[in-house]
Formats: structure tokens, sequence, C-alpha cells
């Protein structure tokens, strides 16, 4: 996390989406109170599986490990920025490995979580030769 100050006021945070962590042991609900940076109750790692289209059950004692689809990881990756405080929230690539459907249901969920946060999100994703035709005019 990046603490950014302009007017020397107490910092605001940044959080941006990396690919979570496999270590043996490694259970989903820790994974989100690392995040978090506090032990989350079983009902906030169960909201915050729900938010990105995970079954909580399935899920919350689950070890993070190769086991995991690309998806799955993706989800867990949101979930865990989720998990904490910030002011702008930065997503790379947030559609890699996910069906349409399932993106846009989360993107509701960056919308609803931007709004109540008064946060801000940010999505990067890579210019393709065929999308950069689009941006520049040129066909």
């Amino acid at each position: 996390m990046i603490m950014i100050s302009t007017t020397g006021q107490k910092p605001e945070s940044v959080t941006h989406s990396s690919k979570p962590p496999r270590f043996k042991g490694m259970t989903v609900s820790k994974l989100l109170s690392l995040a978090a940076g506090e032990d989350l109750t079983r009902d906030v790692c169960c909201r915050l599986l729900s938010t990105v289209g995970l079954c909580a059950n399935e899920y919350i004692e689950r070890e993070v490990d190769g086991t995991l689809s690309g998806g799955e990881m993706k989800r867990l990756e949101i979930a865990t920025v989720l998990a904490k405080p910030h002011k702008l929230c930065i997503f790379d690539e947030p559609e890699a490995g996910i069906d349409l459907w399932s993106f846009s249901m989360l993107i509701e969920q960056f919308e609803k979580n931007a709004q109540k946060r008064k946060s801000r999100v940010l999505f990067l994703f890579p210019i393709r030769k065929e999308s950069s035709r689009w941006l520049t005019g040129s066909w």
C-alpha cells in the first residue's frame, strides 16, 4: 500500500491489485485478514468472497495454492483489495481470467464500493494493436 499526502494532513491510501501469494497452509480467510491488516470475522470474509462471486462456504477455509484457477485467483486478488479501506484503488487487468458475465457483476460491485467508500477506482488495460486503431481513429 502506498500512502500519499499532498496537504500535510493524514495521508490517504492507494491500494493496487496484485497476485495473492501462494504459501503452503495459507487459507483464503487468513489471506483476507492479512490484506485487511486485522483479523476479519467469518462474516466479513464471507461478504468479501460473495462480492467477487465466490461461494464463501467453498472458499473460506480453502488453501491459496496451485489448485485455484486463474479466474479464482483474480477474484481473490480483487477481494484482498476490497478488504482494505482506500481512497484510490488501482486494478491491473481486472477482467483477466474472468468470464464476461461475471466481470459485469464485478463492475457493479466496484461502483457500489466506490460510492460507499467515497473512493476512486482506476482500471489498467493493455492497449492492443486493434484497440490503438480505434483510439487514434485510424481505420
